[in-house]
């Protein structure tokens, strides 16, 4: 059975272990592999999916990738792989 850890249990946690933040914070991190791989880890959900804009909520706000022919090539409750030819990739609040 899968728990998320509290904020600053999470805080303790990570300072004791020296962990990234990013595993611990649940930040989104974003790897773009030249302009048609995009492979987004820690989202929330996805907002919008279509052929030329795919938005994605994450931790404080929204991811929006926009481009042609954009898939959803694989995707889990971490991490989704966008491919298409990208052409902006647009972040909307505190991420």
């Amino acid at each position: 059975m899968k728990k998320k850890l509290s904020g600053r249990l999470r805080e303790k946690f990570s300072d004791s272990f020296v962990l990234p933040e990013e595993l611990t914070q649940e930040r989104a991190e974003l790897y773009l592999s030249g302009r048609q791989r995009l492979r987004l880890d820690n989202h929330r959900g996805i907002v919008e999916y279509g052929a030329e804009r795919i938005r994605i909520s994450v931790l404080g706000g929204e991811i929006c990738v926009e481009g042609k022919s954009l898939t959803i090539d694989a995707a889990d409750p971490q991490t989704l792989l966008l491919l298409g030819e990208i052409a902006r990739i647009s972040i909307d609040g505190e991420v």
